[in-house]
């Protein structure tokens, strides 16, 4: 922007509105840069204090960044054009569920102790086991839950490498064949349809995991 008001050369009165847009969008850009980190850490502090959940969520952010690092390499076949809403959502949505087997455990750890102490075999006994049948079951459900929405983007984020790897391979493999051909004195060229159809594979994994917020 800079460089274009410099270029242009606008009366003295126009700088200063071609300035505050060019500021304006700077921050914008700074916004969009930083507000997906600031989700997660929000997640992280609200919810997540057992360490392997907090594991679990970072590997999960990992994979939701390395998919939309991948997402303009797929060019005009993405779609939407921006995953960035809907893999947060999934991010919020898998913190949620982590947080609650974070619970769970916990209950679960401090009835199996009640189970332990001298408190009698009546109905108090009974109260605690029959409570502790109904967390166990519950954090079973949970965790198959936890384990669905993480298996969800670190599929797709290994679709997405998978892609990347292709393309560079690809890339390369034309890089050498170019200079053999020059060194034969016979340039070609060869379409390579192969990465669209694994394009397709991304976008359909995409598709699984965007379905659930539409």
């Amino acid at each position: 922007m800079a460089l274009a008001i410099h270029w242009l050369n606008p009366p003295a009165a126009l700088r200063g509105g071609f300035a505050l847009v060019a500021g304006t969008v700077f921050l914008l850009a700074g916004y969009t840069a930083v507000r997906a980190p600031t989700l997660r850490g929000r997640a992280m502090r609200q919810y997540l204090t057992d360490p392997r959940d907090r594991t679990e969520f970072e590997a999960a952010a990992a994979n939701a960044d390395r998919i939309r690092l991948t997402w303009p390499a797929l060019e005009r076949l993405a779609s939407p054009a921006d995953p960035t809403r809907t893999l947060e959502r999934a991010l919020w949505d898998l913190a949620q569920a982590l947080a609650e087997r974070g619970e769970l455990r916990a209950a679960d750890r401090d009835l199996r102790a009640s189970v332990g102490d001298p408190i009698g075999a009546g109905s108090l006994f009974s109260a605690v086991t029959d409570r502790q049948a109904e967390i166990a079951q519950r954090l079973v459900a949970v965790d198959a839950e936890v384990r669905r929405r993480a298996g969800q983007l670190r599929r797709l984020a290994g679709l997405c490498q998978d892609f990347l790897d292709h393309r560079a391979a690809q890339s390369r493999a034309r890089i050498r064949v170019t200079a053999a051909e020059a060194l034969l004195g016979s340039l070609r060229s060869r379409p390579e349809p192969e990465l669209v159809e694994r394009t397709e594979v991304v976008l359909a994994a995409y598709r699984e995991l965007a379905d659930e917020y539409e």
